[in-house]
């Protein structure tokens, strides 16, 4: 049986820019067939028509409502052992300072992963997005993370650390997220 992340349910998962609307989008109703997020959030939509916004070009999805379209899509790849493998790949990767972010939050990271794929689909699509809540609380808890590992002694010394964890503080650009979900 599929489980959810633990989430107190008026905080979304993904740091992410409000409202969002990409310079360069896909023309709605017609995804691309090769692209497999895509196809997985096609499939977490069809399995829960309510997930689908009556207007999401003019509407802008909440966090709340961001996070039901990842939960269904992590429902798709939760019965695909194939899938489910891949991104829990992906998701193991993520930088020290997000999965100590995503553990303060109790967030799985092949959730937060799939969130992430699914704010990239939503905003190819030309979806407005309204993810706001979420910035707050995940810049709160980065800094923690980051007033936590200065404390304990944890924070690398390189420059390239420092950046990447500076760059996490900072919601990701609709085309940083894109370009997650693609590479």
């Amino acid at each position: 049986m599929a489980v959810s992340p633990l989430r107190n349910q008026s905080f979304a998962q993904n740091p992410s820019s409000s409202p969002l609307r990409p310079p360069h989008v896909q023309q709605p109703g017609k995804p691309n067939l090769n692209d497999m997020p895509q196809k997985i959030f096609l499939a977490a939509l069809q399995s829960n028509r309510t997930l689908v916004p009556a207007n999401p070009v003019n509407n802008p999805l909440n966090s709340q409502r961001i996070d039901a379209v990842a939960h269904a899509m992590w429902q798709v790849i939760f019965i695909n052992e194939n899938m489910m493998k891949g991104i829990t790949t992906k998701a193991s990767m993520l930088p020290q300072l997000k999965l100590r972010a995503l553990a303060r939050l109790n967030y799985l990271p092949s959730w937060w992963f799939i969130r992430e794929m699914a704010c990239g689909v939503m905003a190819r699509q030309g979806w407005l997005m309204d993810d706001s809540e979420m910035q707050g609380l995940w810049k709160e808890t980065v800094e923690w993370c980051t007033r936590v590992e200065i404390k304990v002694g944890m924070q690398g010394d390189s420059a390239a650390a420092t950046k990447q964890e500076e760059r996490l503080v900072q919601a990701p650009t609709v085309r940083e997220r894109v370009l997650k979900v693609e590479s």
